[in-house]
């Protein structure tokens, strides 16, 4: 949880006058930089003072363990060591994987995390005062901690520019390992869950940082028992929560709805219940996948994603960029990241057991913030370095540019998400209940059919939030666990 304020040829002579080309990459436009950024290039230029961590190339941790009074049972070498693994341990030494063997698996190599684990913090702060240092910024204490444990780090000849990848005077990540229990749920009054937060009191009341000293601004929050969640999985030591967490030190949202009136992803997703691997979208958001795209009538045959990082993206005058409005289309199979969670339950929850074609609509724009607010002023694609910007749609209605529309054919509201799953089967619980499971059924497999129009009851009226349509039929015309064929029928 953040906390957040191949053409095709056979049969190539009975298709010839429907089958044309498809573009196989991106339509990058001429000004790359303007289009095609990650979330780290956002976070450059956000509106809220939240800076990401590189999602290519390098990517450095600093973990500090700190004690809790009362609990300093768990603050113990062995669980020290433990924590080492769970974050740059190898996938034999956990049971699964750690943080940095996870990235380095659904990145395809791309991103490869390395850093250090410090002796224990003595906070010396009991339990149930932490939320007595809590700072206008809402941070329930964690910034008391933070700062203190950034100066004790340093004093013992820690070098924080080791921890400032990109040089811009601002620490990468900082993790902070709690040594008492996590509580059950989640409470405005209590800081024993799982976060990730910015340090206002240094991007925004302090000096500018320098990238000969950096200073901390992005950091997680996490407890030293989420490492036992996956014993019941046989998982030695367990990092889903902590891998949900380093995503949004990347930059992503969470893909559950804070308001519990639907569940876009239905929970199979590692940024909404901390399932299998990473979708497309967020792939393609951090530089990590090139999807393939449809500008005429084509077959494209694609491989499992997590394998390959094969994807396609359909849209309507899309530039090329992850930032835009678009249908995603990934290939789930039971390999790789999927593995683990597709054959034992994690936290109640089963990932898909059979492999298909998910589906998803995408609006990942970006609000041009105003100069006197952060309200949002005009909704884009593309970064100017004179203005700052941030997410236009969530998955939390709430805190989304918009809430949504009536839907006449259901009854009920179609919500403007940044991300949402079609169900193949028609299936509207996701689309209204906050706790419902996606499953098999909803993966579109050999025969489907999408269309725009059909499938209204999940993208209002068949038409994108940005009143553009999909001229588009996609047929699954073959589907094995090994790949996949989708034809695409322009309309």
């Amino acid at each position: 949880m953040v906390k957040k304020l191949f053409l095709l040829i056979s049969s190539a002579l009975l298709f010839s006058s429907v089958l044309t080309s498809c573009n196989f990459g991106s339509l990058v436009p001429t000004d790359t930089k303007k289009y095609s950024f990650t979330y780290h290039d956002l976070g450059k230029r956000s509106a809220g003072a939240t800076h990401y961590g590189n999602s290519i190339g390098e990517g450095k941790i600093l973990v500090i363990p700190v004690t809790i009074k009362g609990y300093e049972e768990n603050a113990t070498e062995a669980n020290r060591e433990k924590i080492r693994k769970a974050f740059f341990g190898s996938s034999e030494q956990t049971g699964w994987e750690s943080v940095s063997s996870y990235f380095y698996k659904s990145s395809y190599g791309k991103l490869n995390i390395s850093g250090e684990v410090t002796p224990w913090f003595d906070t010396n702060i009991e339990k149930d005062d932490l939320i007595n240092y809590n700072s206008k910024y809402d941070d329930l204490g964690t910034y008391y901690i933070l700062e203190r444990a950034y100066a004790w780090a340093r004093s013992r000849g820690i070098d924080m520019r080791d921890y400032d990848v990109d040089n811009d005077g601002w620490i990468d990540s900082i993790w902070l390992i709690y040594s008492c229990p996590h509580n059950q749920t989640s409470s405005s009054s209590s800081p024993y869950w799982a976060f990730t937060y910015w340090d206002y009191n240094y991007s925004i009341d302090s000096p500018s940082p320098t990238a000969a000293n950096p200073i901390p601004n992005t950091y997680a929050w996490a407890s030293v028992d989420f490492m036992d969640e996956g014993k019941l999985a046989g998982i030695d030591i367990d990092a889903h929560t902590y891998i949900h967490e380093h995503g949004h030190v990347l930059g992503l949202e969470d893909y559950y709805d804070y308001d519990k009136r639907h569940s876009p992803m239905g929970g199979i997703d590692m940024q909404d219940w901390n399932i299998g691997d990473h979708n497309a979208f967020s792939k393609f958001a951090w530089g990590w996948v090139l999807p393939k795209s449809v500008t005429e009538s084509c077959d494209i045959t694609i491989t499992p994603t997590s394998q390959s990082g094969d994807c396609i993206v359909v849209g309507n005058n899309w530039k090329g960029g992850a930032f835009d409005e678009y249908l995603m289309i990934d290939f789930i199979d039971q390999e790789n990241l999927w593995k683990q969670d597709s054959t034992k339950m994690y936290s109640s929850l089963l990932a898909y057991t059979e492999p298909g074609i998910r589906i998803m609509h995408v609006d990942a724009r970006i609000g041009r913030v105003s100069t006197q607010s952060d309200d949002i002023v005009e909704v884009t694609n593309y970064i100017d370095n004179h203005y700052r910007y941030k997410l236009a749609y969530s998955n939390t209605p709430s805190t989304s540019l918009t809430t949504g529309k009536y839907n006449s054919k259901t009854g009920r509201y179609t919500f403007d998400d940044l991300i949402c799953m079609v169900n193949k089967n028609h299936d509207l619980s996701t689309t209204y209940r906050g706790a419902a499971t996606a499953s098999n059924d909803c993966l579109f497999k050999q025969g489907d059919v999408f269309d725009m129009k059909v499938y209204s009851d999940f993208i209002n009226d068949g038409i994108l939030h940005s009143g553009a349509i999909i001229p588009f039929r996609i047929t699954i015309t073959s589907l094995t666990k090994d790949q996949a064929t989708l034809r695409f029928t322009k309309i």
